[in-house]
């Protein structure tokens, strides 16, 4: 069920929240509006690290309303665009309340929230946008500033292999040749750890006799910022 739920509403590799997160790129030159520019993380990538002690099967209980989550910065290629750059991110998530004894997930007592459960996580991709409506990066020395609507799983993530997400925008500030544009950032998550993990992030959310916590998640080279 969880593996079901996981190819169907796959999500970031982070719990969602409400806190807007601005992300900065690096650098390339606009080109011919027609031509798309696509870039791609490059070695070493950005981590996605979890509120601790990370995501798990049943997860974690706090007397916090929040979480957060947070993201290293990274360096994508974007052919002959040229680089950019993303810098680090923190994004701040609602945690579950609970509302009484086991309720609404195991574990749960009065007074008490849940967040960082696999299952939680699964359910996440159609509402990560919300956390962040806005998403800056520059581009060859270029700002662009997408502003999202919506988001779900990613399918180009799921026919790697991998689980992740997809926010989708429009380009609302930047050079005049791109304005108006559709804009997608694409997160695929590949390597993880943390104790008991295997090293998959995808192997180890699909697996219910997984017993550990996933502390970090890699956004790898299957990622990608793209601008129509």
């Amino acid at each position: 069920m969880i593996r079901k739920m996981l190819l169907i509403a796959t999500a970031v590799a982070m719990p969602l929240g409400a806190t807007a997160v601005t992300a900065v790129a690096g650098s390339t030159s606009a080109g011919a509006a027609s031509v798309p520019i696509v870039c791609h993380p490059t070695v070493p990538f950005s981590l996605v690290t979890y509120a601790a002690p990370g995501l798990s099967q049943a997860g974690s209980f706090s007397a916090s309303p929040t979480s957060t989550v947070n993201t290293g910065s990274q360096n994508l290629g974007c052919g002959s665009a040229g680089p950019a750059h993303i810098n680090p991110q923190s994004l701040t998530t609602a945690n579950t309340q609970c509302t009484g004894t086991n309720t609404p997930v195991v574990g749960c007592s009065a007074g008490m929230y849940s967040y960082d459960s696999i299952g939680g996580f699964a359910g996440n991709a159609s509402t990560l946008w919300s956390s962040l409506v806005t998403l800056v990066y520059t581009i060859n020395g270029a700002s662009y500033t997408e502003t999202n609507s919506s988001s779900n799983a990613a399918a180009g993530c799921l026919a790697v292999g991998e689980v992740g997400f997809t926010i989708h925008g429009t380009i609302t500030a930047g050079p005049a040749a791109r304005m108006g544009h559709a804009a997608k950032y694409v997160a695929c998550l590949g390597a993880d750890t943390g104790g008991g993990t295997s090293g998959s992030t995808t192997a180890d959310l699909g697996n219910p006799a997984f017993t550990g916590h996933i502390v970090t998640s890699a956004i790898d080279a299957n990622s990608k910022i793209r601008i129509a």
